[in-house]
């Protein structure tokens, strides 16, 4: 999907799922995640939305080479982008960085409800970017360079007074 913003900057969700032969809702929905995760910038004319690429980094081109590598896997990709999509879960990753803390701690720290505290951390730790061994919470980098780069932004992204 991002390889074919290239080529052509500024489209609209049915323009990218002509071009990449998907559903609208498909391609709705992953366009709105690679929003959420800064890849793209949004426009609404009229009742269309039209996407363009956000400033190239060095997530963009990762992401870009990894689904050239392994288009068999775009949804794995796009799950892992995902973990660092919502402000309670960088917060988390923030607070985990250097030191593994109870579940109690945590919450503590971050300022999330319990029952927040437990959907984001299975997220995460669905995702392989954290670890529960007993009773603490772990942060853990990933092998990959695109989890090390999503981890990096993530503890570059929160403010002291964040965490």
């Amino acid at each position: 999907m991002l390889a074919c913003f290239k080529k052509y900057p500024r489209q609209c969700v049915k323009g990218v799922a002509d071009r990449l032969v998907v559903a609208g809702d498909v391609s709705s929905k992953n366009l709105q995640l690679l929003y959420s995760a800064g890849f793209f910038e949004q426009e609404r004319v009229g009742k269309f939305l039209f996407y363009s690429l956000a400033d190239e980094d060095d997530l963009l081109d990762e992401v870009l080479r990894l689904v050239a590598l392994d288009q068999a896997n775009y949804d794995g990709i796009i799950y892992e982008l995902t973990a660092m999509t919502h402000e309670r879960r960088i917060r988390i990753v923030a607070a985990l960085e250097g030191r593994p803390l109870e579940f109690n701690e945590l919450c503590f720290r971050t300022c999330i409800s319990r029952l927040a505290m437990g959907r984001q951390l299975d997220k995460l730790i669905r995702r392989g970017f954290v670890q529960q061994v007993e009773q603490k919470c772990s942060l853990v980098i990933p092998d990959d360079a695109l989890g090390k780069k999503l981890v990096e932004l993530a503890l570059k992204s929160v403010t002291p007074a964040q965490v």
